[in-house]
């Protein structure tokens, strides 16, 4: 994704003076985003960009959010986002998602909190991101983390290697009835800062 084209970003500082930055740019019909973290002039250390498809008859692997706003919550930016997906076989389905950068006296992250209202139960649902190999110095995947202390209860988080390396994380919530609204958040850190978490 180009940094320099975003239509959103939140960023947050780091204790050696990068940053995590979150940046959104639509394509086609919905919107886009990339996880970096940056030196203070911008270049990048590492990032990882959400994965999209435009495919209407399969399911999404990022939420495909399609209407995006920022608004501030307690004197913070956050990012409001909504959008809908749907195939003759399942419905239509209705996402949410909410992002935003940790308080100053917490470790540097970006947080991410989605909820996807579904008509009947989906083969998948979760957030896909992937590494652009070209773009993340040898040591860069080691700057910008995503763990397991970083997810909530329900999800899990999935990794791969390779040329597409990257990672996922699944909502598995599993409820009694449909329609039903399914809900994950986790965080993306600073490798460094999962020392503060223990």
């Amino acid at each position: 994704m180009d940094y320099e084209k975003a239509v959103y970003q939140l960023a947050r500082a780091c204790d050696d003076g990068t940053r995590l930055v979150v940046s959104f740019s639509r394509v086609g019909d919905r919107f886009t985003h990339a996880i970096a973290h940056r030196r203070s002039d911008g270049s990048l250390i590492a990032n990882w960009d959400s994965m999209q498809q435009t495919d209407e008859t399969t399911w999404p692997w990022s939420p495909p959010i399609q209407e995006l706003s920022l608004e501030s919550f307690d004197s913070r930016p956050v990012l409001l986002g909504v959008g809908r997906w749907g195939t003759p076989s399942w419905g239509t389905g209705h996402w949410s998602m909410s992002v935003e950068t940790s308080p100053l006296g917490q470790p540097p992250a970006i947080w991410f909190d989605i909820a996807c209202r579904c008509p009947s139960r989906p083969a998948w649902l979760g957030s896909t991101y992937r590494a652009e190999p070209a773009r993340v110095l040898p040591d860069g995947l080691h700057a910008l983390v995503l763990s397991s202390d970083t997810i909530t209860e329900d999800c899990r988080l999935d990794t791969c290697a390779g040329e597409s390396q990257g990672w996922s994380v699944k909502c598995e919530a599993n409820p009694d009835k449909w329609p039903a609204t399914l809900r994950w958040r986790y965080r993306a850190l600073w490798a460094r800062a999962i020392a503060d978490m223990d």
